[in-house]
């Protein structure tokens, strides 16, 4: 499992990619390339290879689609540098049965940094002794021969496509394939992780759920449906986490439209 958990080498380079592309864009020209970056993140990284792939396709099956469009899921998905499918749904569905409490890999309770950042940076055995992650939990998700291939081989995957941009462009390395999952490690961590199982300011709960977990209008903009994070703990195998009329999610449209076969909600 020491391959699983090589990602942490990922997430440390990514986000001194990030930091570098803070401190080296003074120019007109580089800062341009930063707004960029921070798009590409927002668009292909965050929206549609973490919230839709990752999260909602393969961590919790909230929808069923086209072998074309599973395969093309399958491969977004790896752009977030996130681990690959099987890692991350495995991580994620612990996460929802333990929320918030001692067996929870990032809850809040456990320290801001830890919740944000440090979680990530653990060892497997503190994951598979300590935090008894199961690797039953994802079984579903081997029995696909290219998830299971990108599974296999995410982090030589992620070498690869290290090398080629760099023999291209450094810049196309650092400012669309580093930068952006520097942004995604910290936008996950602070924004999923931490202040969506935070009762502060603004928050507000549709369901009295055994977490923390709460909802936030004022982040819809920066997390689309994910803001409705309460909703989500609620039901989530549901595709769309908007619930009241007042409450709109961009990702769950966009699985209705175009993704997802005879959904219903």
């Amino acid at each position: 499992m020491n391959l699983i958990f090589s990602g942490r080498s990922l997430r440390v380079l990514s986000l001194a990619s990030l930091a570098a592309c803070v401190f080296y864009s003074f120019t007109t020209n580089q800062w341009v390339l930063f707004i960029g970056s921070y798009i590409y993140f927002r668009v292909v990284i965050n929206f549609f290879a973490k919230s839709i792939a990752l999260h909602r396709y393969f961590s919790h099956n909230s929808f069923a689609t086209t072998k074309s469009k599973h395969d093309l899921l399958t491969a977004i998905s790896v752009l977030a540098g996130q681990g690959s499918p099987f890692e991350y749904s495995m991580i994620h569905r612990h996460h929802h049965i333990h929320s918030d409490t001692d067996k929870d890999i990032h809850s809040p309770k456990q320290g801001f940094w830890h919740s944000v950042f440090l979680w990530s940076m653990q060892s497997a055995e503190w994951f598979f002794q300590s935090q008894k992650v199961s690797l039953k939990k994802t079984a579903d998700l081997t029995k696909n021969k290219f998830v299971y291939i990108v599974n296999k081989n995410y982090y030589f995957i992620w070498f690869a496509l290290i090398i080629l941009t760099v023999l291209i462009h450094w810049k196309i390395t650092l400012f669309f394939l580093l930068a952006p999952v520097g942004f995604e490690v910290l936008h996950n961590g602070l924004m999923s992780s931490y202040l969506s199982h935070k009762k502060l300011y603004g928050s507000y709960r549709n369901f009295e759920t055994a977490d923390d977990s709460a909802n936030y209008k004022f982040l819809v903009f920066i997390q689309t449906g994910e803001a409705f994070h309460n909703n989500h703990h609620q039901f989530p195998t549901k595709y769309n986490m908007a619930f009241r009329k007042d409450e709109f999610d961009l990702a769950g449209w966009v699985i209705d439209r175009w993704l997802c076969i005879e959904c219903v909600g």
